[in-house]
């Protein structure tokens, strides 16, 4: 998400926009498409509070039967941007919980490396298809299951002491 420091207004406002990630953020999280995001942003003296809510279509792995699935993510994040000059002027640097500074030249900020951070952390480390997941299913081994009722003749004696019967 690119936020044009230009065009907030001190005070309360939204900024709605479709962000196409990275290359390489595609890949790395398996990303589908844009991600939504919407931002509720406060524009206070030197800082700019930023809510990002977000929402995209992921395609993971299942752990159990390996096969690749769509989910819909979604999350919020919060963003702090502070003028560095601005706030050394009012005296005020707290630059541990800032986020992202800027100066008077810039006119853009570039926040798509902290979305991308919250996607990763909202992906499930062991995804599942679906909770009841059975796993791989092998037609072969089940024809062998089959099969194994067919034993050689030469261990019935033992099959018949394993079910307690003698004949």
């Amino acid at each position: 998400m690119i936020i044009n420091l230009r065009n907030i207004p001190s005070g309360r406002s939204v900024i709605v926009q479709d962000v196409a990630m990275t290359e390489s953020q595609n890949e790395g999280a398996g990303l589908q498409g844009t991600v939504s995001c919407r931002a509720e942003v406060d524009r206070i003296q030197f800082q700019i509070h930023l809510t990002v809510f977000y929402q995209c279509l992921v395609e993971q792995e299942c752990s159990r039967c390996l096969t690749h699935n769509a989910r819909r993510i979604k999350g919020r994040f919060r963003v702090l941007l502070q003028d560095r000059e601005g706030a050394r002027r009012c005296g005020s640097v707290d630059e541990e919980s800032v986020d992202f500074f800027f100066s008077e030249e810039d006119t853009e900020i570039d926040i798509r490396q902290s979305l991308y951070d919250e996607i990763m952390t909202a992906l499930p480390l062991m995804p599942l298809c679906s909770v009841d997941c059975r796993g791989i299913q092998n037609e072969e081994l089940n024809a062998n299951s089959e099969r194994s009722e067919n034993l050689d003749p030469r261990w019935e004696a033992l099959k018949r002491l394993k079910e307690g019967r003698k004949e």
